[in-house]
């Protein structure tokens, strides 16, 4: 009578695969947090001066503030009312 229980109730909840799934469900977090420790870890312990540096050797890029300003200009006086903040 017992194995008849025992067995119902095994099927019920599914079985021991069901278990194990839950197990590894609630153990993704755990796992997920240690990979991305260990990715982090390798990052911080490399050697910034070996990395390869495209701009090295180049020209800088020409900028135009202008365009930037007017923007700025145009955001601060419909907000703020004053984009004199902004000038030199």
């Amino acid at each position: 009578m017992t194995e008849l229980i025992m067995e119902a109730t095994s099927k019920a909840e599914g079985g021991p695969t069901s278990a194990l799934s839950r197990r590894l469900l609630l153990a993704l977090p755990a796992i997920a947090f240690v990979g991305l420790a260990a990715v982090f870890a390798w990052g911080i312990s490399r050697d910034p001066s070996q990395l390869p540096l495209a701009l090295i050797g180049k020209a800088v890029p020409t900028f135009d503030a202008s365009a930037s300003l007017a923007v700025l200009r145009s955001c601060c006086s419909s907000t703020h009312g004053d984009a004199t903040a902004f000038e030199r």
